[in-house]
């Protein structure tokens, strides 16, 4: 594997094996990074067809909305515990799923199959999840309703999308 920048690594063996020690590191990375978030490419380049990251995210990290309209994506949760939240068209909250790793009730998998706005939030203190999507990849379309991660507006819209998921944001 090859770093790219302190949250990103690329796997770029001709077959890519993760052990739960490279999930310990990757979990690690994230920790120590300024966004407290890190992913492994599991893909070779933004052009190849099919797109996969291993992403760990912590508690509390705002990633704002994103439009899925390349193809269907899919969340797989290993460890820990995320919420996927849909949005309308105008910015309101219109699903709250929870998939969980190791949980007997709580989905561990979801598949988005239509044209959406969506986020992931962490619920766990850290989560690990594939991300599954088609390409190639050449930029994230953003919402125009949500603020960025560096404005003044985006704590606010945060924890306002945490209240009304059910996400706690400051560690139990």
């Amino acid at each position: 594997m090859r770093e790219m920048s302190p949250e990103v690594v690329v796997a770029d063996e001709p077959i890519t094996l993760l052990s739960t020690a490279d999930l310990t590191k990757i979990v690690a990375r994230a920790r120590a990074a300024p966004r407290q978030r890190a992913r492994i490419l599991l893909h070779g380049s933004s052009d190849d067809i099919m797109q996969e990251m291993m992403i760990v995210m912590t508690r509390g990290q705002y990633v704002p909305p994103i439009w899925n309209d390349r193809s269907p994506k899919s969340y797989l949760a290993l460890s820990g515990s995320l919420k996927l939240v849909r949005f309308d068209t105008s910015g309101a909250i219109t699903d709250c799923y929870r998939l969980a790793a190791n949980d007997p009730t709580d989905p561990f998998f979801a598949r988005i199959n239509e044209r959406c706005w969506h986020m992931s939030i962490s619920e766990s203190p850290e989560v690990v999840f594939l991300e599954t999507i088609l390409g190639p990849h050449h930029g994230t379309g953003c919402a125009d309703w949500a603020p960025v991660r560096s404005s003044s507006g985006a704590m606010g819209f945060f924890t306002e999308v945490c209240r009304q998921c059910g996400v706690p944001i400051n560690p139990a």
